[in-house]
Formats: C-alpha cells, sequence, structure tokens
C-alpha cells in the first residue's frame, strides 16, 4: 500500500503547511524505515522524514575514523521548533555524544541542528541550576517565543531546593512533572505534577491509570494559548502513540481533521514517541539512503529515496567525493529547502552530476523520487549526494553514501 496516497487522501491540502514533527523511540523498519534518531513529518496530507539519520550522521562526522558516514547521535529525545529570524529545529539526545572537532553534546543539552551542525544553545547547567539537581538526562522541552523554557527529565531527579520540595512534596523529582523558567528567573517552579499529567491523559484517552510511566516531550498547544501538548512513554494500547493538549483539562490533539493517536501514522503497530514539535511550515525536502554501504563483492544496489519535491517536476542528484572528518556546509542563495551543502562545487564529479541524464528524474505525484544503481562496475568509494528541484528550486537534505568493497 502507499502509504503517502493514503495520507493524501485524508483531507486536501489547507492545512499542508502546518505539521507536527516527532520522533519514535525504537526503530520501525517497515515499509519504510522510521528510525528512532530521526525527525520525522506528520501532517493531514503528507508523512515523511525531515531530519534523517544520514544528515544527522554528516552533521557529527566520521568519529569513529571507518571512512563513513555511518554515526549519527542515537535517539532524539525532545524536540522544539523556534520561529522568527533564524527558525530551525532544536533537540536533545539520549546519551552524551562527542563531536569530532567539536563539543561533547551531554543528554542534558538542548542544540540546534543546522549546516553549522550542533549548536548548544541551552545547557545541562539551565536546567540544573534552575530545579538544584546535577547530571540530569532532559526527555521533554519547550520553548515560548518569550523565551519561558518548559521541561521534563527522563529519570526520576532529587533536589536540594526547598521551594520545589515543598510543592512536590520531597525531594523526589518525578520524571512525570514538567517545570517552566520564565525569562530572568533563576528557579523553577513546577506547571504539571505527576498527578496533573496523569490527569490529563486518562481525561483525554478515558482510562483510569495511575501513571504514564513519564512525559516523553512537550510542545505549547498552537490552537490553545497556555495549554501544553504531551506525549508519555506508557506502553499500555490506550496511551501509546497519542499526543494530548492539557486544554480543558485533557483532550486528544487534533488538527485539520486529524485526531494524533496511533492510526494518524498509519503504522502496522502503534508508535511509541518520543520528541513532538509543532511546524508552523513545510520543511524543505529530504534525501536519504534506504541501504548501508551496499557492498560491490555482494552485487548490493545503491537505493536512495527523496521525499518533498514538487509534484512532477525534475530533480538531480549531484554528487561529488566526501571530506573528512566533517564537511563543511556552504550557503547557497536563490534556493528553498536545506539551503546548504557539503559537496565539493569546484570537483569535476560535481560538474559532470549535474548535467547527467543518468542522474535526472521525475518526481512522482506525491513529489517523491527513488534512484537505484547496482554496485557492478563500480570501486569502493564514499560521496556526498544531494538533489535539487528545478521546477520549485529547493534543495534536499545531503546524504553521504559508501559503496563498499
Amino acid at each position: 500500500m502507499n502509504l503517502r496516497f493514503v495520507a493524501a487522501s485524508l483531507c486536501g491540502a489547507s492545512l499542508f503547511a502546518q505539521g507536527l514533527a516527532y520522533s519514535v523511540a525504537t526503530d520501525i523498519l517497515l515499509p519504510l524505515p522510521v528510525r528512532d534518531e530521526e525527525v520525522h513529518w506528520l501532517s493531514p496530507s503528507a508523512r515523511r522524514p525531515i531530519v534523517s539519520k544520514d544528515l544527522l550522521a554528516l552533521l557529527r562526522g566520521d568519529a569513529n575514523g571507518n571512512g563513513r558516514f555511518d554515526d549519527a547521535p542515537t535517539d532524539v529525545d525532545a524536540l522544539e521548533w523556534i520561529s522568527g529570524p533564524t527558525p530551525g529545529l532544536l533537540g536533545s539526545i539520549s546519551a552524551d555524544t562527542t563531536i569530532p572537532g567539536g563539543p561533547t553534546l551531554r543528554d542534558g543539552d538542548v542544540f540546534r541542528i543546522g549546516p553549522s551542525g550542533f549548536v548548544v544553545v541551552h545547557p545541562e547547567s539551565t536546567f540544573t541550576a534552575a530545579t538544584g539537581t546535577s547530571d540530569v538526562d532532559l526527555d521533554a522541552f519547550a520553548v515560548a517565543p518569550d523565551g519561558t523554557l518548559w521541561w521534563s527529565f527522563a529519570d526520576d531527579e532529587t533536589t536540594t531546593s526547598p521551594t520545589l520540595a515543598a510543592v512536590l512534596g520531597g525531594n523526589l523529582i518525578d520524571r512525570h512533572v514538567v517545570f517552566v523558567l520564565p525569562p530572568g528567573a533563576l528557579e523553577a517552579t513546577v506547571a504539571l505534577t505527576k498527578s496533573g499529567v496523569v490527569a490529563a491523559f486518562n481525561a483525554a484517552c478515558g482510562t483510569s491509570v495511575t501513571t504514564v510511566v513519564n512525559t516523553t516531550d512537550i510542545a505549547l498547544d498552537p490552537f490553545h494559548a497556555g495549554a501544553l501538548l504531551l506525549t508519555c512513554g506508557s506502553s499500555s494500547s490506550t496511551l501509546r502513540g497519542r499526543v494530548v493538549s492539557t486544554h480543558a483539562g485533557g483532550t486528544l490533539f487534533t488538527f485539520g481533521g486529524l485526531v494524533v493517536d496511533p492510526s494518524a501514522f498509519a503504522f502496522a503497530t502503534a508508535p511509541a514517541l518520543d520528541g513532538i514539535a509543532w511546524m508552523p511550515s513545510v520543511p524543505g525536502p529530504t534525501l536519504r539512503s534506504l541501504v548501508d554501504a551496499p557492498s560491490i563483492a555482494a552485487s548490493d544496489t545503491i537505493d536512495l529515496l527523496g521525499e518533498g519535491f514538487v509534484p512532477g517536476e525534475t530533480v538531480q542528484l549531484v554528487v561529488s567525493p566526501a571530506a573528512y572528518p566533517r564537511p563543511t556546509f556552504t550557503a547557497l542563495s536563490g534556493v528553498g529547502g536545506f539551503g546548504h551543502t557539503p559537496l565539493d562545487l569546484a570537483d569535476p564529479a560535481f560538474a559532470l552530476s549535474v548535467v547527467s541524464p543518468e542522474f535526472r528524474l521525475s518526481a512522482d505525484g506525491f513529489g517523491g523520487i527513488r534512484w537505484q544503481r547496482t554496485t557492478a562496475g563500480l570501486v569502493p568509494t564514499t560521496a556526498f549526494v544531494q538533489a535539487y528541484g528545478t521546477s520549485g528550486g529547493a534543495v534536499s537534505t545531503p546524504v553521504g553514501v559508501t559503496v563498499a568493497p
């Protein structure tokens, strides 16, 4: 079954420019992979990746020195989209990660995901100082346009703050608890206790549980001022894969007629959600590799999938040799989409690829392309590949493709 056809049939395109970014807690491999380190997009008329494992691997670089770009940070935990003069996606990850030639990302940091790599915008110390804690793992995060922060921890923590202890009934911070920190404030306050989070899910899902395990992410409800969107770590079939708003005491989040529950994702099983973020505009096209390091000896197939182009437009793949340990991204003028490239635009391989009919495809009626080639006749190499739509002028996210011996 073509999932994009199913998605497109759900409603018209009136809300296509709005959607929910999300990450899953565990990989979903069929019919196409949705991996826990990726960010995907859900709207009434589209479901597709927007930050692929391939892009994250390029942003981190070849950390283990094996000549492949296969070292993406594991398991995206918290997500947030920020608008304004420099819009972009923020994230947090589940384990400390070193960046070759750069910083170590801590599991309590919030960082910007983009061509500059991973740039920490809210360090772990922001959250520990505001809650009287230390060495925390951030599980959920949101930020308002005025700079107000909301968050929740991945594990139960202990606070040294008498003020927070008085509110919580002790020094234990349960991993359901959601904190809020207005601009200029030094100490966080409790926005939602465990009972408040559980009550919102019970009201929305018609359950009577006493725990939803933990608050795995939060976002601002775009339609109800002051309300938060929540998702949780429960494995219960009545709670898993649902996004709940605290509006009116607890309701299932709905936009464009799409109720965000397991059926909205069109997966064979209900997904466990790790991250959510509301995005007010449609993301650019994404390119990803469906085969890791196809082998010449095994007569494998290079398999690239692109999504998010203008339906029916001509799409050109472009190529250049890889650069190590981490590519430098060059800004491109007059284009949309990702808007940057790691490719060497002066390399002869790039010049050849621009005019190569072999790398020219037509996007299908849903804006997708798929390029496949056997490894027969190739030599072991690693290259950067990107795609651009010749009508829409949008550039895809890049991938690093390794052809193994």
